[in-house]
């Protein structure tokens, strides 16, 4: 039987990184999870245009905080 895997990710402005990291997790995830904090690059598209992608944007206005990372993540599992 084989794993589902799901991957979570916070993010913000990755469109240098995204195409690798997509290609790395999209070869063997079910689902790939990306919460956006409000990305003004194509992050956006990049996540829109992946079919094992849901992309939930959230703003935090410039600001990081581990514990928004942690309630986004605790809610979506439900």
């Amino acid at each position: 039987m084989k794993p589902i895997i799901h991957v979570y990710v916070v993010l913000y402005n990755e469109e240098v990184i995204l195409p690798y990291f997509l290609r790395h997790y999209g070869a063997f995830a079910e689902k790939i999870v990306c919460f956006d904090n409000g990305s003004d690059d194509h992050s956006a598209e990049m996540i829109d245009a992946h079919p094992a992608t849901e992309r939930i944007v959230f703003k935090t206005d410039g600001q990081l905080f581990d514990r928004i990372h942690l309630q986004l993540k605790a809610e979506y599992r439900k």
